[in-house]
């Protein structure tokens, strides 16, 4: 191979090296990788519950950690915790569409505006959950009817299923335990957050409740304990 013929290839290799670093970088940048996910979220609302405050803050953790084209569904769990007025807020964080050639500004500025408009929802669905009204803190608390609700809506699902629930899981309400039937909540991954019951057979019984339901894994965290996307078994 001739002294030019090399220098060219070496240049061509150069330049495709380029083009990909290109491409790269300007993919997801400022965004949290991961594949898009369905995530409902069941937050305590009820008097009993002492940690709210600081679930609200674990919740917020998440949601900004939660990847482009993430399902989120965040709702209320309150003395009646099935119907839609406990509903905070439902969602599909905007999944921007790769750069295919980064050398092209047109395709490099309808990134950068799909990635503002994902950050601009997402922030939105962060001030909806952090300003949603106070609702008078029942002393009953309805875990079922937010999980009835889940189990419904697992239809419009995509991706893997994660069931968050911050609460001390101190039910009190039976209204819709006869709807909930075995295999309900069949693949769905559950976290417990910001939990503070320390009583080791109500724990046990909701272990073994959830996994009756058809949860492929069931999973407690203390109120002190942080929670990311990372956290989300995959």
């Amino acid at each position: 191979m001739s002294t030019r013929r090399k220098a060219t290839l070496i240049i061509l290799l150069m330049w495709c090296a380029v083009v990909s670093s290109c491409s790269s970088s300007a993919g997801n940048e400022g965004m949290p990788p991961g594949p898009p996910a369905t995530v409902f979220i069941l937050i305590d609302w009820s008097g009993s519950y002492d940690y709210l405050k600081t679930a609200v803050e674990r919740v917020v953790e998440l949601l900004k950690t939660l990847p482009p084209g993430t399902r989120v569904v965040v709702r209320k769990i309150t003395g009646d915790s099935y119907p839609p007025e406990n509903s905070i807020k439902t969602t599909v964080l905007p999944n921007p569409r790769e750069i295919q050639n980064p050398l092209n500004p047109n395709e490099r500025r309808r990134f950068q505006a799909e990635k503002k408009r994902y950050v601009t929802d997402r922030n939105e669905l962060i001030s909806t959950l952090v300003n949603a009204p106070s609702t008078r803190r029942s002393s009953r608390t309805d875990i079922l009817g937010g999980l009835l609700y889940c189990a419904e809506n697992l239809n419009m699902a995509k991706g893997s299923v994660h069931l968050l629930i911050a609460s001390d899981l101190k039910n009190n309400v039976s209204k819709y335990g006869s709807y909930l039937k075995r295999g309900c909540l069949s693949n769905v991954k559950v976290y417990v957050i910001s939990y503070q019951n320390v009583e080791p057979d109500l724990r046990t019984f909701w272990d073994m409740r959830f996994r009756d339901l058809g949860a492929i894994s069931v999973n407690f965290w203390g109120p002190d304990d942080r929670f990311t996307a990372n956290c989300l078994v995959k």
